[in-house]
């Protein structure tokens, strides 16, 4: 069993103990007994306050939680401010979050707390306590994606508040930069002119591609200085980016090759799946190591055999990996593809092999308006990878009411080599047929 599949496993059974645990809870027990049993118990959830921004009256927190072993229960990671006669909640989500509480009491005593339920009623994640002053300043108050699921760009509504009670402030802007992945340092920061009156700032334009947004919520004072008042950093969503290709699809196989992205220190599981009218075919899965330090790999190549010609399958390349934001096992469909197998010619093939190299001849009774040529093609193979070393395709002819073809392929001179001879679509050459395979390899004295 992969790792991927045992801490899915793993999750399966922690939800399965949170549901027991609910049910004999509800239960009266009449009969005392005593149970040895195995519990696995879910490890948890982590949570830190970043930042916390006090007024005289209101408060506001940057937060980041994460859940390993997805063991918070729906609807119970929380943000709160309390005291011994206030209590002020809202919900937040696993990875960042931005918020405030306000209507406060000035010069009075809070506590911020992260609390969470993992089946044992809520936990205090992180905490912090403070006492609310009046100050000049602000801060970033929000952080709501506001673009639809799916979307190429993304849009982001980003609240701010400010407090300038004596006019000392001239001029507030935000100033933001974007750090993309594989990127080490940000090298351009924008910088747009608000409103101190408005609460809402809209940052749109961002591409979907895992990037880490620095955001400075500055003020420009009567000297012309510029003063940093609130910062944030928030990520956009994480996604895994990777690609199939049809390298062949003849009329029993599909061959996919695939580009699967590794980022460094990201443990994936790859599947390829095949279905045919919503039921699976066929699964390969491919994992790619923790160790690997390329982010982008070559082609990974997958055969589906014993197919039935002239049928339409659908190829997905699914992938699980751990959120490296929330550290939630995510299983996520990265593409999903269509390709029909053609129909199956009916042909004959004759090679006569000779010192120099090999005779052939195609027949084809019916070119079934998916074939127009024959070709030959070879590969040398060598220990760093196999290279086209000769590809070449000719028109059928039209003769005693059948295709055909013939023509003579000369023996390259190399150590270890292959020849492929089969039909195809001149239109397409990833449509094809292979009809004979020779392979060759040097004897070594």
């Amino acid at each position: 069993m992969s790792r991927m599949k045992k801490l899915i496993e793993k999750q399966k059974k922690l939800t399965r103990f949170q549901a027991l645990k609910s049910i004999f809870s509800s239960l009266i027990m009449t009969v005392t007994v005593v149970v040895v049993a195995v519990i696995v118990i879910p490890s948890s959830p982590a949570a830190s306050i970043q930042d916390v921004n006090i007024f005289s009256d209101r408060v506001t927190y940057s937060v980041i939680v994460t859940d390993s072993d997805s063991a918070i229960l729906d609807d119970t990671l929380t943000v709160t401010l309390e005291n011994q006669f206030e209590l002020y909640s809202s919900e937040v989500i696993l990875g960042d979050n931005v918020g405030i509480f306000t209507d406060l009491n000035e010069d009075t005593e809070y506590t911020l707390k992260v609390l969470a339920d993992k089946g044992f009623g809520l936990e205090v994640l992180d905490s912090e306590t403070f006492k609310t002053y009046d100050k000049t300043g602000g801060a970033f108050t929000d952080l709501d994606l506001a673009s639809e699921d799916g979307a190429d760009e993304l849009l982001y509504s980003i609240g701010y508040f400010v407090n300038d009670p004596f006019g000392e402030y001239q001029e507030i802007q935000i100033r933001y930069g974007f750090k993309y992945q594989y990127q080490e340092e940000i090298f351009d920061y924008q910088i747009v002119s608000v409103s101190k009156l408005d609460t809402e700032f809209l940052l749109g334009n961002i591409f979907d591609s895992n990037i880490e947004i620095h955001m400075f919520l500055e003020a420009v004072d009567v000297n012309s200085e510029v003063i940093e008042l609130d910062n944030i950093v928030f990520r956009t969503p994480y996604h895994l980016y990777g690609s199939i290709y049809f390298s062949q699809i003849s009329y029993d196989k599909i061959v996919v090759s695939i580009w699967p992205e590794s980022p460094e220190g990201l443990d994936i599981e790859y599947e390829l799946i095949l279905k045919r009218n919503y039921t699976e075919i066929d699964r390969h899965t491919i994992e790619m190591s923790l160790e690997e330090t390329d982010p982008h790999h070559s082609a990974i190549e997958i055969i589906f055999e014993g197919l039935k010609q002239n049928v339409e399958y659908t190829v997905i390349l699914l992938a699980t990996y751990r959120n490296p934001y929330t550290e939630v096992i995510v299983e996520e469909e990265l593409v999903s593809e269509i390709a029909t197998t053609l129909p199956r010619p009916d042909y004959q093939i004759e090679v006569i092999e000779f010192d120099q190299g090999f005779e052939v001849t195609i027949t084809v009774e019916d070119l079934l308006e998916t074939y127009d040529k024959v070709y030959h093609k070879i590969t040398e193979v060598t220990e760093w990878g196999d290279y086209q070393y000769e590809y070449i395709e000719y028109n059928l002819e039209f003769i005693d009411d059948k295709y055909q073809y013939s023509w003579f392929i000369y023996k390259p001179s190399l150590a270890e080599y292959t020849i492929h001879i089969g039909i195809n679509n001149g239109l397409n050459n990833n449509n094809y047929c292979v009809f004979y395979t020779y392979e060759y390899l040097e004897e070594v004295e």
